[in-house]
């Protein structure tokens, strides 16, 4: 039995040549380490070790060493060699090769130390005949390096220039492919070579011409003179350089040295497909440029460059501070929008300046097959619109085309129904860089509408908060109802969906500054994990802290770590957990001159704004869950629930927490507004909420019925009023006479029974004076 086709091969990348050579700026002297006998130093787990049996005339053997030829030993030993020369600077490793240098001698010795002595402690030994230390130039992966540069190898070279001319097609695609390993060092090999490349073409009958053997020749001397290739360097400025020619395209990739002077780094060429070579000239030219862009992404992503083309209408299309029109070819359109993920400026440069670029469009390097494009996709955590990707989705758009027409043309008499939503705002519809404003507002196309809903959903806010938010920054027809339907068709929030509260509502006094009282609780314990949940009465701004100890001394941490940053409250409001009635506690506040509220016990609602926010953070954690399938929420996702709780508007006080807290809004997703009068909101909803439903009030000594919540038997308990605490709040006495604080949720009107009446005794009649005017008075006697 095989054992590689038996095997769970282990995968680990090995390193590209190109990603070692990049690494080397700044080298002065190299040291090259070998590996003696490399995997066979990695001894065999003995329970695998069955499985290396070989069979021998002497009988059969077992391995104690990795050998080779095991599918897995590449990526067993690449990842180990990683792991063990992890964190050593000026350090790459190859297999069982290892390149090191240093910006100083000293700073390479202490490398090459580093280096040793890991390899000491791992029980590694090297060939030490083949190892070189502190030279100034030497041979790694078929290339010369040294600290100007990296060079051709000259015996390979010779290989190539002594090769005799090929007689048919497979020597013909040997020698190419020897040549294309050197390709990045031939940046003016001549046209010459396109006979050769027919002679590649499926259909094409072999006759070596006299143009074939001069094609030949010519990539010999090319090859011979070709130039030294700088190390690419993050901190020289970087040009790309492209050019197309009828058949091919060319790039050169380039640092600007200090001197002004330009200096490759590398090059690149291929050859036009059937289909390619049928463009227009301008279409050439930007597949020219965005093949370059593709083939040096890994020089080129994340950093700024300068993109130099002798093609001026590309200027106008690709400048990164211009819209692309909407009348530009739809494959320029996709190219625009490819080079978004870019950092680039553009320029132009003359035909002849640009000579490098476009010897290497007529050095073309024959795809060997028609090979289908791969694609790839990079993730992240969310993909923000930019104006240029709506623009292009806008000018794809029929109807917002239609739109812009009529914008800057004029809006027509009458107009179809699908065109009425925007015939009514006629007025205020204006144009910016091909995108349609209605305000402050962008006019999405119906092809990024979906995306928008998906950016307004993050951290699965309501109905409520994802149309204020929305109406801030982004519009379309029946937008309203399309964040209704997409918060109902929610699998997460439908699962959450909380009860409507009960029970008479007396809001806060609204502090004027923010961080002036402070609502605590906790939430918890929610599959695990606990959090302290912290609300700004005056912004609604919420801090949320997982914790793993519920103790006074861990909650008083966590509290003076946020009192550094935004300072002492003057009220603190909480519930009568034990860690907040504690007598520490209470030294706490008292010491940092803190007025400590505690709730009405067995009344959550006291602590409304802390409660309120416990139930939406546990609607965002179960939806978040039934989502992702998660068992927890990670410190990530936190961050992305608190930054959208905080910048979008709140309800209470129609803007977002974080303007109230910072005094300023932070930058989102979308475009900045400004929000109503904070004060006229809150006074207006407080108005709202007083409104809704008036509360009993009870007097002084008035009999009422209490809520019992101990062991008795009735839930409801006589007992008199003793005094008024607030609007809200009493202390009542009990039968027994304890005293106790009660909610007004939690009082009933109660009567007294009055008391037993007596017998009554009649008197006799009494006589007058005239007895014809006796009468009986009948008197009631006690």
């Amino acid at each position: 039995m095989v054992l590689n086709s038996q095997l769970e091969v282990d995968q680990y990348p090995l390193p590209r040549v190109d990603d070692i050579f990049a690494s080397l700026a700044g080298g002065q002297k190299f040291t090259k380490i070998d590996l003696r006998q490399a995997y066979l130093q990695f001894e065999v787990h003995p329970s695998s070790r069955k499985y290396l049996t070989i069979n021998t005339h002497r009988g059969l053997y077992e391995y104690n060493r990795m050998v080779f030829g095991i599918a897995s030993a590449p990526a067993i030993w690449q990842r180990k060699m990683d792991e063990i020369l992890a964190d050593i600077p000026f350090t790459q490793c190859l297999l069982d090769d290892m390149l090191i240098t240093g910006r100083t001698d000293q700073e390479h010795k202490q490398n090459v130390e580093l280096v040793l002595q890991r390899l000491q402690d791992q029980g590694l030994k090297v060939n030490l005949t083949k190892c070189k230390f502190k030279v100034p130039k030497l041979e790694f992966c078929g290339h010369l390096v040294d600290a100007e540069g990296i060079h051709t190898v000259e015996d390979k070279v010779d290989a190539l220039v002594k090769a005799p001319a090929p007689t048919s097609v497979h020597q013909l695609r040997s020698y190419l492919g020897l040549l294309n390993y050197y390709n990045k060092f031939l940046p003016d090999l001549t046209h010459t070579l396109f006979p050769l490349h027919k002679l590649l073409e499926k259909h094409s009958r072999w006759d070596w011409s006299a143009k074939c053997q001069h094609a030949f020749e010519s990539s010999k001397r090319k090859l011979l003179a070709s130039r030294m290739l700088v190390h690419y360097d993050l901190q020289k400025p970087l040009t790309l350089a492209c050019d197309a020619s009828p058949y091919g395209l060319g790039a050169v990739l380039s640092h600007i040295l200090p001197d002004g002077s330009e200096k490759p780094v590398a090059f690149a060429s291929r050859s036009l497909t059937k289909t390619e070579s049928n463009y227009s000239q301008i279409d050439k030219e930007a597949l020219a440029l965005i093949w370059a862009i593709r083939k040096f992404h890994l020089y080129l992503y994340g950093r700024e460059f300068t993109i130099l083309t002798d093609h001026k209408p590309l200027l106008q299309i690709f400048s990164p501070d211009k819209g692309i029109s909407q009348t530009t070819a739809a494959r320029l359109q996709r190219y625009a929008l490819f080079l978004g993920a870019y950092s680039y400026r553009i320029q132009y440069r003359s035909h002849d300046d640009n000579a490098n670029a476009d010897a290497m469009s007529r050095l073309t390097e024959l795809p060997l097959e028609s090979t289908p494009s791969v694609k790839s996709c990079r993730y992240t955590t969310s993909h923000l619109l930019t104006s240029r990707e709506i623009t292009a989705h806008t000018v794809k758009d029929t109807l917002l085309t239609n739109v812009l027409t009529f914008i800057r043309d004029g809006w027509p008499a009458t107009v179809s129904q699908e065109h009425e939503p925007y015939y009514r705002k006629r007025m205020e519809l204006f144009v910016k860089d091909n995108c349609v404003l209605w305000g402050d507002r962008v006019v999405i196309p119906k092809t990024l509408q979906r995306h928008i809903l998906d950016l307004l959903h993050t951290g699965h806010p309501g109905t409520t908060r994802m149309k204020q938010k929305a109406r801030g920054y982004v519009w379309w027809p029946n937008i309203d109802a399309d964040i209704t339907a997409y918060v109902n068709a929610c699998v997460g929030c439908a699962q959450t969906a909380r009860d409507p509260p009960r029970g008479c509502i007396q809001p806060w006094t609204w502090p004027t500054v923010p961080w002036f009282r402070l609502h605590l609780d906790f939430a918890g314990p929610i599959r695990g994990q606990t959090f302290l949940i912290i609300i700004d009465a005056h912004s609604k701004w919420p801090e949320v802290i997982p914790v793993t100890q519920l103790t006074t001394k861990a909650t008083v941490a966590i509290l003076l770590h946020l009192f550094a940053s935004f300072g002492y409250p003057r009220e603190i409001v909480t519930d009568n957990g034990a860690q907040f009635t504690s007598q520490e506690f209470q030294s706490f506040v008292t010491v940092h001159n803190i007025k400590h509220k505690l709730t009405a016990p067995y009344h959550p609602a006291t602590n409304g704004q802390a409660e309120r926010f416990v139930q939406t953070f546990k609607n965002y954690f179960k939806a978040s869950v039934a989502v992702t399938s998660q068992r927890s929420i990670s410190p990530q996702q936190l961050d992305s629930f608190l930054f959208t709780y905080r910048t979008t508007p709140h309800a209470t006080t129609g803007t977002t927490p974080a303007e109230l807290m910072l005094g300023r809004q932070p930058w989102t997703a979308f475009d900045m507004l400004r929000p109503q009068t904070v004060h006229e909101h809150v006074l207006q909803s407080q108005e709202k909420m007083v409104k809704s439903k008036e509360s009993p009030v009870f007097a002084t000594h008035q009999a009422v019925w209490t809520r019992s919540y101990g062991s008795a038997k009735s839930r409801w308990l006589p007992a008199t009023v003793a005094e008024s605490l607030g609007p809200k709040m009493y202390r009542v006495r009990l039968e027994d006479g304890s005293i106790t604080r009660r909610h007004v949720d939690q009082l009933r009107s109660r009567l007294r029974v009055p008391e037993p009446l007596t017998s009554p005794t009649l008197r006799g009649p009494v006589s007058t004076s005239n007895a014809s005017e006796d009468i009986w008075n009948g008197v009631w006697v006690d």
